[in-house]
């Protein structure tokens, strides 16, 4: 078996072991839905991007609005970004 072959199959020996490594992490519990306390908003707050055209960014800025959020899109660069506070 030459060099090639042997760096190849461990190579692809460890890409399998990731992958199934990955695909077997436990998943944790959900937390059931409460009331979204202050310091989750606050987490929430800050600046979202960057996006490829205005139209998803005004979707995100409409979801975070819809959550009781200021937001505001603008453009920077060729990007548009979304100011969340």
């Amino acid at each position: 078996m030459s060099y090639r072959t042997m760096a190849r199959n461990v190579l692809f020996s460890a890409l399998a072991m990731v992958a199934l490594g990955s695909s077997l992490a436990t998943v944790p519990a959900r937390a059931e839905a409460a009331a979204p306390s202050t310091s989750v908003q606050v987490a929430q707050a800050g600046r979202y991007g960057p996006y490829a055209t205005a139209r998803r960014a005004n979707e995100m800025a409409y979801y975070f609005r819809s959550r009781g959020f200021n937001a505001q899109v603008y453009p920077e660069w060729g990007a548009y970004y979304v100011s969340v506070w």
